[in-house]
């Protein structure tokens, strides 16, 4: 890398300030609520997003829940293993956790359907499908357009009966509260960064 450095490049050929290339598809899972692939020069995500019908949490009665969940498999590169979540997946899913919380992304009050009763959990599953650095600027990227892709079924609570009734068409979008960006950098002497 430091031969690199001294040139002022970097190995894929792009120059110290010069972004990776990136390319956002919605809507390519066509079962899922939501769905992104997104490109970050040679790093490929698809995330896919369903939403299930669950139990509020006692302690937040009112809120529903976003889970992301971050797939590295050997089939992405060779620094992967098959088996559990490997630490790096697991970080990446942390901090995916972490952004959403902090950045408000989602208002966890929106996907209350019913207090105390229902609420939508929205899954997010993101694969890896070929690693080449990036990992967690690339999946913010794909998690956010696919929330934005997000449609969810009207749901009506008949009172009396305490019956949900949960339309087949889905045409509800999320109501996104921000828009998060993610930039890695790292510093490699006190003279580069």
């Amino acid at each position: 890398y430091r031969s690199f450095l001294d040139k002022g490049k970097r190995p894929d050929g792009r120059s110290l300030t010069e972004v990776r290339p990136t390319i956002i598809r919605t809507g390519s899972i066509t079962t899922a609520e939501g769905s992104a692939t997104v490109r970050l020069g040679n790093t490929s995500i698809v995330c896919g997003i369903k939403a299930e019908i669950a139990v509020p949490e006692l302690r937040n009665p009112d809120s529903g829940f976003v889970v992301p969940n971050i797939e590295l498999y050997p089939c992405c590169s060779p620094m992967f293993k098959a088996g559990p979540p490997g630490e790096k997946a697991i970080s990446a899913s942390h901090f995916l956790k972490t952004t959403i919380t902090s950045s408000q992304l989602i208002d966890l009050k929106d996907l209350c359907i019913v207090s105390n009763k229902y609420a939508w959990c929205l899954f997010c599953d993101i694969v890896c499908l070929d690693y080449d650095g990036n990992l967690g600027d690339a999946s913010l990227i794909a998690l956010r357009a696919a929330l934005e892709n997000v449609r969810l079924p009207q749901v009506t609570f008949d009172e009396d009966t305490e019956k949900l009734s949960v339309s087949e068409e889905r045409s509800l979008p999320l109501n996104l509260k921000s828009k998060p960006v993610a930039s890695t950098f790292i510093i490699y002497n006190d003279r580069i960064q």
